[in-house]
């Protein structure tokens, strides 16, 4: 169902010194309009199709003048007639919900594509199209309001999972969304986010709604943990922010060790260039003594060996960087309840088992590196993440269990549990 929009606002505000132009023409001239053709096609003259029609002979052939477009004579005819101005309506609104509404791609863009399209001939201007945005977003927001109250009387019971997090536009707000829908169950300004607060906003949003929050995703934030805890949810951390505190405890330090090595081991090349360059140069006076050959010879040697030990270093240093990436990123892979290659089930202690021998490693990398006890403290932090991601595994597989168990599909229990994951993983 589309939102009713004022009709009218497709054509932009009266401007004098545009009235010339089609699209500054308010409907009631689109009306007009086809009447006075319809008159003309009927054999009267301009004149007395003018008068009919209630409008100046001088205004309505400005009005009936051909406009710069890239469309045919027919299209621009269609496009100025009546009709053709309830096709763009529906076009154009539609367009304007889809892509700047839900879409979020901007007034400017949207405008840009009337441009490219060549439509920007027939209809508003940037500001007036503001301005329809506007209205559009009170629109939707009153209908929905109106119709969650409605619907939610009416719906059967469902348990769910939000992902809550807070904002700040420019105070704090407790914003909660259910990830299949992607609807928007909570939205709060609010003065703390503590557990107080996200349950506030919780039951407020969802007082006439038939459902049970059976899981909380969210950060580290002890108010949302807390909130979890006392609504009998389980909590779900999410694997950004675990991630993040490792990335913080070594990106930067180990990035900085390997750009130093690779200065170290460019200035040596450059300084071995700089010694062969003598030695080609002392190569072309006929009288030099062979102690000074050797000389140079002896220097070439020594920043050879320079080079080698600073491309060892670098080689080093680059390869624990690579190390610690790979690590990370397969902290990821490990946190998933089946395999992502082979789609057999992996339980709570193969995924810890995954989850702690990379975190060992990143260990080992930040002693060799000789990182300091910030980083340590940072990995530390990452740690305390794993209760939640074990517990957010057994929760899925004691939802998953529970709905074979319900279809008495036991029998293809590893099958099912595989189909399971695959429909809510997408």
């Amino acid at each position: 169902m589309m939102p009713q929009i004022n009709e009218d606002a497709l054509v932009s505000e009266t401007k004098t010194e545009k009235i010339n132009d089609y699209r500054w023409a308010p409907k009631e001239y689109t009306q007009k309009l086809t009447a006075y053709r319809i008159a003309l096609k009927n054999g009267l003259k301009e004149r007395e199709a003018s008068r009919t029609v209630g409008v100046p002979r001088s205004t309505i052939k400005i009005l009936d003048s051909p406009i710069s477009t890239s469309y045919d004579e027919t299209t621009t005819r269609f496009l100025q007639s009546e009709e053709g101005y309830f096709f763009l309506h529906r076009i154009l609104i539609s367009s304007l919900l889809t892509f700047v509404s839900s879409g979020h791609c901007g007034i400017r863009k949207f405008c840009r594509w009337l441009n490219d399209s060549g439509l920007s001939n027939f209809v508003a201007s940037y500001g007036t199209w503001q301005n329809i945005a506007k209205d559009a977003e009170k629109t939707i927001l009153k209908f929905g309001k109106e119709h969650q109250e409605i619907l939610s009387k009416k719906m059967p019971f469902k348990e769910i999972s939000i992902a809550i997090d807070e904002t700040f536009f420019p105070a704090i707000c407790l914003v909660g969304i259910e990830p299949v829908s992607g609807f928007i169950l909570i939205k709060k300004f609010s003065d703390k986010r503590d557990a107080a607060s996200w349950e506030l906003a919780a039951l407020s949003s969802t007082k006439e709604m038939n459902i049970k929050v059976v899981q909380v995703v969210g950060d580290q934030a002890s108010g949302i943990i807390s909130y979890a805890k006392k609504s009998s949810a389980n909590y779900s951390s999410d694997l950004f922010h675990m991630q993040r505190e490792v990335s913080k405890g070594g990106s930067l330090a180990l990035s900085s060790q390997v750009k130093s090595a690779e200065d170290i081991l460019e200035n040596e090349k450059i300084n071995l260039e700089k010694i062969i360059s003598e030695k080609l140069e002392s190569a072309k006076d006929s009288v030099i003594s062979q102690s000074n050959i050797l000389r140079i010879d002896k220097k070439i040697k020594i920043a050879e060996d320079k080079v080698k030990n600073a491309q060892e270093y670098y080689n080093e240093n680059k390869l624990r960087q690579d190390n610690f990436k790979k690590s990370l990123l397969e902290i990821s892979s490990s946190y998933h309840p089946v395999d992502l290659e082979t789609g057999m089930r992996r339980g709570v202690s193969l995924v810890e088992a995954d989850v702690r021998a990379n975190i060992e490693i990143i260990r080992n990398i930040f002693l060799e590196a000789g990182l300091g006890e910030p980083s340590h403290k940072y990995l530390e932090k990452a740690e305390r993440v794993i209760p939640h991601f074990l517990s957010s595994i057994k929760f899925f597989t004691d939802v998953s269990d529970s709905i074979i168990k319900t279809f008495n599909m036991s029998k293809n229990k590893n099958i099912i549990f595989k189909l399971i994951f695959c429909h809510l993983h997408i």
